[in-house]
């Protein structure tokens, strides 16, 4: 597989990828994990969309302590526009391929780029459900299952506005059928 490395600029201006002659040519090796994600039937990934990622993605995370050595998160499409991540490393020789995968949408934010952090922990979070409990004066609401994004490390909540919205709806409809029953007592 051709690989030409290009520069890709992170938040802090550091890079991780330097173009230069020598860097046209290296080989690309992909690694077994990523062999295995790539062929997963729920998601079949081609080297040559692999290859569009990197040499048309943008660098969404860096990893400078991975085990495997400097690395990173590529953000690009594939075929059909699909959102695609590839994680790689380069080295002297070669580009490792890490990983390859379709972002999930429940995890990621901003268009598959960003993973939306806690406020109070930092931990990562996910779309998920929760219970939320809403008093007002003469009615207490207890709903089961809100979506919302979940901290799975500290537990804190956080609800979209459609999500808000649709609780004061709610809310708004017993109180009324609330008044109305304390008006025919």
């Amino acid at each position: 597989m051709e690989n030409v490395w290009r520069e890709a600029k992170l938040i802090n201006d550091s890079t991780i990828f330097k173009s230069s002659e020598k860097a046209i040519g290296r080989k690309t090796f992909i690694l077994p994990h990523s062999i295995r994600q790539v062929n997963r039937p729920d998601r079949i990934i081609s080297t040559s969309e692999v290859r569009k990622v990197i040499f048309e993605g943008e660098v969404i995370e860096d990893y400078p302590e991975d085990a495997r050595g400097h690395s990173c998160l590529i953000f690009g499409y594939g075929e059909g526009n699909r959102a695609l991540h590839v994680v790689c490393s380069p080295k002297d020789e070669y580009l490792a391929i890490i990983t390859a995968y379709i972002p999930k949408s429940d995890q990621w934010v901003d268009d598959f780029e960003k993973k939306m952090k806690c406020m109070y922990c930092q931990s990562e979070m996910e779309q998920g459900t929760v219970p939320f409990h809403i008093d007002r004066k003469r009615i207490h609401v207890s709903l089961d299952e809100v979506p919302a994004w979940v901290c799975f490390q500290c537990g804190e909540s956080y609800f979209e506005a459609a999500e808000v919205d649709s609780m004061q709806a709610l809310v708004r409809v017993v109180e009324e059928q609330t008044h109305k029953l304390a008006r025919t007592a």
